[in-house]
């Protein structure tokens, strides 16, 4: 049980560092459809991802189905 969620963590740490390193130049507004493509994953799935990650920093909902990315904290 242990083993599955640190393996559940690094994923989720893989794509948030994906993200990171797409979107840390300046404070973004990216559409769920755009972060889907970066991810390489249904936008569905990208949803459920972004809800996981709103706990790490720089990771925030915005209206509709925009998030923002602000990763210079």
């Amino acid at each position: 049980m242990l083993y599955n969620s640190a393996v559940k963590k690094g994923s989720l740490l893989r794509r948030y560092n994906r993200l990171l390193s797409r979107y840390n130049t300046h404070r973004h507004e990216v559409s769920l459809a755009q972060i889907a493509d970066t991810l390489a994953c249904t936008a569905r799935y990208a949803r459920s991802l972004l809800h996981e990650m709103q706990g790490l920093a720089g990771v925030e909902p915005a209206s509709g189905v925009l998030y923002v990315f602000d990763f210079n904290i």
